[in-house]
C-alpha cells in the first residue's frame, strides 16, 4: 500500500512553510512500515479542485489518501477519481479531523 498526502498549492505551501497532510502521511507510513509518495499535485489555487497524478507509480496499487481535515469531502473525492483514472487498485481515505 502507498500512502499519498493531499497536496497544497505552491502558494499556500510557501505561506505555511509545510504541508500538514505530508507530515501526517510520513508518520503513518513510518508506523505502517510502508512507503509514502507525493503522486498528486494541486493545479488550481482553491481548496477543492482537481489533482493530477505525476506518473504511473500508482498503477495497480492500493492507495491511502491522507488529509488534515475533511470538510465537504470534495478534495478527497476529486483525488480518488484522479487516482482511479490512473489505475489505482483500491483507494482509502484518512484525515486527522472532520470539519
Amino acid at each position: 500500500m502507498l500512502i499519498a498526502p493531499i497536496p497544497l498549492h505552491p502558494k499556500r505551501l510557501r505561506e505555511r512553510g509545510f504541508n500538514q497532510s505530508l507530515c501526517l502521511a510520513e508518520e503513518i507510513a513510518s508506523r505502517l512500515e510502508t512507503d509514502y509518495t507525493e503522486v498528486l499535485t494541486r493545479r488550481k489555487e482553491t481548496k477543492q479542485q482537481a489533482k493530477m497524478s505525476r506518473d504511473q507509480a500508482i498503477l495497480g496499487k492500493s492507495i491511502l489518501l491522507v488529509d488534515d481535515v475533511i470538510t465537504t469531502g470534495a478534495t478527497i473525492r476529486e483525488a480518488a477519481q484522479t487516482l482511479r483514472r490512473e489505475g489505482a487498485k483500491e483507494i482509502w481515505a484518512s484525515a486527522a479531523a472532520q470539519g
